[in-house]
């Protein structure tokens, strides 16, 4: 498993939990639920894009070091 392919799955996994997410607000939609969001899904899409930004840097990196040292 290469870095880019991590990199997708990473993005397509919190694609698939704010899905799920929209579908369980549409039932559970109190305090509780906006306290969840605030506290848990609203700081990991930034800290997400972040991880992938570095894992596409990485990529680069290991390309450039695989063609550099054959």
């Amino acid at each position: 498993m290469g870095v880019d392919y991590s990199r997708h799955r990473l993005q397509q996994t919190l694609k698939e939990l704010m899905l799920r997410w929209e579908k369980a607000n549409t039932d559970w939609d109190d305090q509780v639920s906006r306290d969840f969001k605030t506290m848990y899904l609203d700081p990991l899409a930034p800290r997400i894009k972040t991880t992938m930004e570095s894992m596409e840097n990485m990529s680069v990196l290991l390309k450039k070091m695989k063609r550099d040292c054959g």
